[in-house]
């Protein structure tokens, strides 16, 4: 018994910080395709790289927008990443 609690505790433990890591990069994927969607509207895409702050709930995300020729089928391609801050192991949760 003294083994299987701490083993079950640091398995709970990984499981919130692997929900934690999914929870935020919804939250990215949701800012890109703003981000996305707001640019083509805007038609200000052909611009150089942008760059911006978008807040989604109580976190701030920085973006960044790469337009660049697509060679395959001569059309553009546009990219909007957005890193997700990950959380390290032993940090309090």
């Amino acid at each position: 018994m003294g083994i299987v609690i701490p083993v079950a505790v640091q398995g709970l433990r990984i499981a919130s910080l692997a929900g934690e890591v999914a929870h935020r990069k919804g939250e990215a994927v949701r800012v890109a395709e703003r981000v996305l969607n707001e640019c083509i509207l805007m038609t200000n895409y052909f611009q150089a790289n942008q760059r911006g702050l978008v807040t989604e709930g109580t976190r701030e995300f920085d973006w960044t927008l790469q337009a660049e020729v697509w060679n395959q089928t001569m059309t553009n391609s546009f990219q909007a990443p957005v890193p997700v801050a990950s959380m390290p192991m032993d940090s309090p949760s």
